[in-house]
């Protein structure tokens, strides 16, 4: 009998609402695991055993009474430290924050419970989420599953290496600029950054969010393979009242497609590793083996979608105090964040008070040009997974953070979704490729992403390398 952590969610919930399994037997394989895994992961950084042991219970009780227990029934997941759990810290990976307890579940906790998942554990951040690279004040490192020394992406990257290793089935994120994407990349999984207002979102800081916290940040799904991203969206997706930006927007595949994707393996302005360019031009054929039109061409004004993206997400930095943010995250995250605004100044983003309508006028320019494309295929990081810590060198490693990053921007800062799917490996180290497409298609978007990671991806869960 294969070990159950290697199962994928729908399979364990399939199992679990048939008796075929028990809730506590596919919990106690997943805590297992995490005793074995996790000391050289540093991925699982607060462990629920108890708490997940009781989860199982109810879950198997509520079958014994021939009651449904939801979708997810059984299935272990794991949440980012930056998402609320009731009774427990939210810490963003800071000291400062080490005993701030949540009073009640985020929204899509609050949905994950429902469904039958069970929490077994909260997964490590940057600062604050403040880096593409995941070493916190308070946990440390989170490694790479497959190379030492290598980074496990950011700042969902504890999420991205406890999935990898079999730790957890499905994960929650949040991502403002890739933090879902960065890390499927660099661990090899699969996520979505759901369209703006699709997964309902609750900020911490109640009262203290800024525009851009609202409008371009999201909450969403990460798992190994798409079909269960696909299964989370649907658990976690829907308008609360905890979050008035979260709409009713139906999860249904849009009725208009073209069966068009825009290629770009080549990026505009910046350097694209070889590797990852040919991995993302298989992607490209693995849908033109569908009967997908792919055409190689570039969204509209692409460098404007950089530099808004930049404005409201840097510009608004004051390099003596980057957003207040040294009073809560550590020496090295600070250090980071002045030379990120210094950066930013040095660029001409002063205010990000003109880009908001910059970003409505993109927005209507990418949805018209989306009449004939269903998405835009691009790689997710222009380059391989880097040494850890290297974003870190001064204005040599804002500027490598600001290029790899080049592509996840436009999902960010127009809304719109983006599908990350694991696509090959390039010297042993994973490569994604993301689909990005028009406001609402995120089912499109998994869509399309299928028959990339039928062909091209890497089997998972793995042992660390």
């Amino acid at each position: 009998m294969i070990p159950l952590w290697t199962l994928d969610a729908r399979d364990i919930a399939a199992r679990v609402r048939s008796r075929a399994l028990t809730a506590a037997e596919v919990t106690e394989s997943h805590l297992a695991r995490i005793d074995e895994i996790e000391p050289d992961m540093n991925a699982i950084v607060i462990r629920r055993d108890a708490a997940a042991r009781a989860e199982a219970a109810a879950v198997d009780a509520s079958i014994a009474r021939g009651e449904d227990p939801g979708p997810l029934a059984g299935v272990p997941a794991t949440v980012k430290l930056n998402i609320d759990v009731a009774g427990e810290p939210t810490t963003d990976g800071v000291a400062a924050l080490a005993h701030n307890t949540a009073p009640r579940d985020a929204p899509i906790v609050a949905r994950l419970r429902a469904a039958g998942a069970i929490i077994v554990g909260r997964t490590n951040l940057p600062d604050a989420g403040m880096r593409i690279d995941t070493s916190s004040e308070l946990y440390g490192r989170t490694h790479n599953p497959w190379r030492r020394g290598v980074t496990a992406g950011g700042s969902s990257g504890g999420e991205g290496a406890s999935l990898t290793t079999g730790m957890s089935a499905i994960g929650l994120g949040n991502d403002i600029g890739g933090s879902l994407r960065n890390p499927a990349t660099a661990n090899s999984i699969a996520s979505i950054k759901p369209t703006v207002g699709r997964v309902p979102s609750h900020r911490r800081f109640d009262g203290r969010e800024t525009l851009t916290d609202i409008l371009i940040a999201s909450d969403g799904p990460m798992a190994r393979c798409v079909d269960d991203v696909e299964l989370l969206l649907g658990v976690i997706a829907g308008a609360d009242p905890m979050d008035p930006v979260s709409v009713p927007v139906p999860l249904v595949l849009p009725e208009r497609r073209t069966n068009r994707v825009a290629l770009m393996a080549e990026i505009p302005d910046v350097d694209v590793d070889p590797r990852v360019s040919e991995i993302v031009r298989a992607a490209g054929r693995a849908l033109a083996e569908t009967g997908v039109t792919v055409v190689e061409t570039t969204p509209p004004q692409w460098g404007d979608v950089v530099s808004c993206w930049s404005t409201l997400v840097l510009g608004g930095l004051d390099p003596q105090d980057p957003g207040g943010a040294e009073m809560i995250v550590g020496d090295v995250v600070g250090e980071f964040l002045v030379t990120a605004a210094t950066f930013a100044a040095e660029q001409g983003l002063v205010s990000p008070t003109h880009g908001w309508g910059m970003r409505h006028y993109l927005q209507r320019e990418w949805e018209l040009w989306f009449a004939d494309f269903d998405a835009v295929l691009t790689p997710v990081w222009t380059g391989l997974p880097f040494a850890a810590d290297a974003d870190l060198n001064g204005t040599e490693g804002a500027d490598l953070t600001l290029n790899m990053l080049r592509t996840v921007m436009p999902g960010n800062v127009l809304g719109l979704p983006s599908a990350a799917v694991p696509a090959g490996l390039a010297d042993g180290l994973p490569v994604g490729a993301l689909l990005t497409g028009p406001l609402w298609s995120d089912l499109r978007m998994l869509e399309l992403a299928k028959p990339i990671e039928a062909a091209l991806a890497p089997k998972t869960p793995i042992n660390p390398q």
